[in-house]
């Protein structure tokens, strides 16, 4: 129901799984904000853990026929790279995260923040990880957000020094948005522990371990 009334169309149901398209079957110029008000539908219409993962890219796909029944075939790298950042975010603990691809489209409108860091073997470069945290945007000109920022870019360049300190800035700060807050908390930790190099990489390849703590959800 969430995804129909989102413009979208669930093409498969495996298990506990379920994939939904959106500017597949038929034109969707927002498919990004589509997606994302669905994945917050669910997650507020669900209860428990939901791991959710938001993707854009290229896909081929078609109808393999049987004399009994038809099957839709969806495939590709990134359909692959799809499915490792799925079971990936089941370690990570975040209710939904989305490639920079997606993020770029919905910073404007949903809050938006960068949290990890992964390499899929199927796609054969790293990528920056971002989840979706809430229905309206983060001010980017507010000090707190910016710190953040800062941080993420200081984790991605191993300053894990720096990458402490402008996340305690971002904590410290009277005004910082109670929504970032556990986002920023876990990245400190992890780059206090990175820094004793007790802690796992940021960047994730195809096997992932848990840095300790669950995401903020």
């Amino acid at each position: 129901a969430a995804a129909a009334a989102c413009q979208g169309a669930m093409y498969s149901i495996t298990g506990n799984k379920a994939c939904v398209s959106w500017n597949l079957f038929s034109d969707c110029s927002a498919h990004q904000e589509c997606a994302a008000r669905c994945a917050l539908l669910l997650r507020g219409g669900l209860s428990g853990q939901c791991n959710m993962v938001l993707a854009s890219a290229n896909f081929t796909a078609g109808v393999v026929r049987t004399v009994d029944q038809d099957a839709l075939v969806i495939h590709g790298r990134h359909m692959q790279a799809a499915q490792r950042l799925l079971h990936l975010n089941a370690v990570l603990k975040f209710s939904t995260v989305m490639t920079e691809e997606i993020s770029d489209a919905l910073q404007r409108s949903f809050g938006v923040l960068c949290v990890d860091y992964a390499q899929p073997a199927v796609l054969g470069h790293s990528i920056k990880l971002y989840a979706l945290v809430r229905s309206d945007p983060f001010d980017p000109a507010a000090p707190h957000v910016r710190s953040y920022e800062r941080g993420v870019q200081a984790m991605l360049a191993n300053d894990f020094s720096d990458a402490q300190t402008q996340f305690a800035e971002c904590l410290q700060d009277p005004d910082v948005d109670s929504d970032i807050v556990p986002y920023a908390t876990r990245l400190r930790r992890m780059a206090a522990a990175k820094q004793e190099h007790r802690g796992p990489s940021f960047c994730r390849r195809d096997v992932w371990e848990a840095d300790g703590g669950p995401g903020p959800g």
